[in-house]
């Protein structure tokens, strides 16, 4: 049986309006948010990750080609769209793979907000240990009975995602299916920053980093 593959999609083409600056530049514990969180997901036993930013995204962009170098794994997808929606911009990262590697129904596709700093390598590789490709299921960890991130779902999924009206995200969709919770011990994966409040209530330096 094939080995099954693992692809992460990390949108990262929004444009901070809550924030009021590019939160994903933001130094967080001496370095660019961005960082920590393409840190973990190479870090990771996931096969690609492809972070999604708009063409004009300049200085992130740039920020994400550096971090690149080196890691094979790590590929920087810069738009000429202007996706809309966090949704879109999944879209438009999972064009890409498929495009790139046509992945089987048993392979998996992974999903967690760009301004996670808190995630860890450590809780996305729990996630690929608990997927079984011969009964595959999305998972969600938990933590203290709440549901976080890094997302996995089937690849078998991406074309009931595309179909879903277009007023639903990502969070409905994964509501509406049979999802697995595994759990964590990991408040990093519950936290993200979203506004200036967020940023400045952000630990100094990050926990278990």
């Amino acid at each position: 049986m094939p080995r099954c593959r693992y692809f992460a999609v990390i949108p990262a083409a929004g444009r901070s309006r809550r924030m009021g600056w590019p939160k994903l530049l933001a130094e967080v514990a001496g370095r660019p948010l961005i960082d920590w969180v393409l840190d973990a997901w190479c870090g990771s036993h996931v096969d690609e990750v492809v972070v999604v930013v708009r063409r004009e995204q300049l200085e992130l962009a740039e920020q994400c080609r550096d971090e690149a170098g080196g890691r094979e794994q790590l590929r920087v997808l810069a738009t000429s769209e202007s996706p809309r929606t966090m949704r879109d911009t999944l879209q438009l990262g999972l064009r890409s793979i498929l495009e790139r590697h046509r992945p089987q129904p048993s392979d998996a596709w992974l999903v967690a907000p760009a301004d996670m700093p808190g995630l860890s390598a450590a809780a996305i590789d729990r996630l690929l240990t608990e997927y079984d490709p011969r009964a595959p299921r999305v998972l969600v960890p938990q933590v203290n009975g709440e549901r976080g991130h890094p997302v996995l779902l089937p690849w078998s999924l991406v074309a009931a995602f595309d179909d879903l009206p277009r007023e639903f995200g990502l969070n409905t969709f994964v509501r509406q299916c049979d999802a697995r919770c595994i759990p964590l011990a990991d408040g990093g994966l519950l936290a993200d920053i979203d506004t200036p409040h967020d940023y400045l209530q952000w630990p100094q330096p990050i926990a278990g980093r």
